[in-house]
C-alpha cells in the first residue's frame, strides 16, 4: 500500500511538472506569434488601401466592367493587385498583375472569358486562338520572351494557339503571387 501511495505522489509531481511546462511554453509561443499576426494584418490593410487607390488612380471603374483583388504576399513581402477588365460586347477580358508599391508588371492576359459561347451568333471555332498570357517572375515585363507564356505566341515566336484552357492555365500560374 505504501508503494502505491508513493507511485501516485510521484506521478502527480511529474504530471504537474509537465502541465506547468506546457503552459509556460504555450504562453511563450503565443506571445511571440501575436506581434507577427498583428503586423501581417496591418500590412494586409495597408495593401488593400493602396490597391484601391491604384485601381481608381489608373482610371478603372467597376461600372465599366473592371474589378480588382489585392493580396499582401508575406513570403515575397509584396503587395499585389490583380486587375481584370471585361468588355461584354466583345466578350474580351484583360487581366494584369502588378506590385502596387514597386509598380512592376508581373503578368498579363488578353483573351475571352468563355470560348464555348458563339459571339453574336457567329462561328466560334477560332474565337480563342489569339488568347494568350505572359508572366514575368521578377516583374520585368520588358523581358522577351516572358518567363512563362500560355496560348498564342505570335508569328515571330513560334507555335502556340489559345484555347478554352488558356485563361485557367494563366490563372493557375499566378496563384502563388496571390496566395502566400
Amino acid at each position: 500500500m505504501v508503494n502505491m501511495d508513493k507511485f501516485i505522489k510521484e506521478n502527480k509531481i511529474v504530471a504537474t511538472i509537465i502541465i506547468v511546462l506546457i503552459i509556460v511554453f504555450g504562453v511563450g509561443y503565443f506571445y511571440k506569434q501575436t506581434p507577427k499576426t498583428e503586423s501581417d494584418l496591418s500590412l494586409q490593410t495597408k495593401c488593400s488601401e493602396m490597391a484601391t487607390k491604384t485601381f481608381i488612380s489608373n482610371g478603372y471603374k467597376s461600372s465599366d466592367g473592371a474589378d480588382y483583388k489585392n493580396h499582401f504576399n508575406s513570403k515575397l513581402n509584396k503587395c499585389f493587385i490583380l486587375i481584370s477588365s471585361y468588355d461584354i460586347n466583345s466578350d474580351f477580358q484583360t487581366i494584369d498583375l502588378y506590385d502596387v508599391i514597386e509598380r512592376k508588371h508581373y503578368a498579363s492576359y488578353m483573351g475571352h472569358s468563355d470560348c464555348g459561347v458563339p459571339l453574336l451568333g457567329g462561328d466560334n471555332s477560332k474565337k480563342c486562338q489569339l488568347d494568350s498570357g505572359s508572366i514575368w517572375y521578377d516583374g520585368n515585363d520588358t523581358k522577351n520572351p516572358a518567363d512563362y507564356h500560355v496560348g498564342f505566341q505570335g508569328v515571330a515566336i513560334g507555335p502556340g494557339v489559345g484555347d478554352e484552357n488558356t485563361q485557367k492555365q494563366f490563372l493557375d500560374h499566378i496563384q502563388p503571387f496571390m496566395s502566400e
